[in-house]
């Protein structure tokens, strides 16, 4: 049964709820992912939700194609970062724009390195939510100037502790490595949505995975 505690849909589940989710799964043997997974689900999402999208679009988004790429890879990332931080010519913003040779035990781990920076200028949690996540993360798909990117990033970067930055960070490159297949995933997706297709917004139904894992359990 779902925490009532947290809203009456999964939009309302904090971020940082989400987070600490993301931290078990990279952490957990590979034969205890699928169960943390689905135990995360049964205590934080409620059954009547329609919009369980909202959770799964950020756990797999390589999937997601409601939204369009963000023309963010790790240097510009790195420059719309350090300037909605406010710390374009700083010693921090140089290591985070030289991340593959930054030095120390994170170096070539981006979003490790973004945490290290954060830490330095830290945010705090202000409990933002999926929806509010995935709402700026809509925003931020449809920005083509930098400094409109910049702006995006900024509300969410001060509304962040550092950890929970890591893995907005994780989810802007596409690049979660949480040790459990998009299969297994996406077999969980199915316990809460009907096949073959997921309401996204609007009873606007659209093919969210490939054909050869609509059926069947994972591998």
């Amino acid at each position: 049964m779902a925490d009532k505690r947290l809203g009456k849909t999964v939009s309302d589940i904090p971020f940082s709820r989400l987070c600490e989710l993301f931290e078990k799964l990279a952490e957990a043997k590979k034969d205890k992912k699928r169960k943390i997974l689905e135990r995360f689900r049964e205590s934080f999402c409620p059954n009547n939700s329609d919009d369980h999208f909202q959770f799964y679009r950020l756990i797999l988004p390589q999937f997601d194609r409601e939204r369009a790429v963000y023309g963010l890879k790790e240097a510009a990332l790195a420059e719309a970062i350090t300037q909605a931080l406010g710390i374009p010519n700083s010693s921090h913003a140089k290591k985070l724009k030289e991340w593959r040779s930054a030095g120390g035990k994170h170096a070539g781990n981006f979003s490790l390195i973004v945490e290290e920076v954060c830490q330095q200028v830290p945010g705090e949690d202000k409990g933002l939510a999926l929806g509010e996540i995935n709402a700026a993360l809509d925003d931020l798909s449809k920005c083509e100037l930098r400094t409109d990117k910049e702006r995006v990033l900024r509300p969410l970067l001060v509304g962040l502790n550092p950890p929970q930055v890591k893995w907005l960070v994780s989810v802007i490159m596409k690049e979660l490595k949480l040790g459990i297949s998009e299969k297994a995933i996406l077999y969980d997706f199915h316990k809460v949505t009907p096949r073959p297709s997921v309401t996204v917004r609007n009873n606007d139904h659209r093919d969210w995975e490939p054909e050869s894992w609509r059926t069947g359990e994972p591998g």
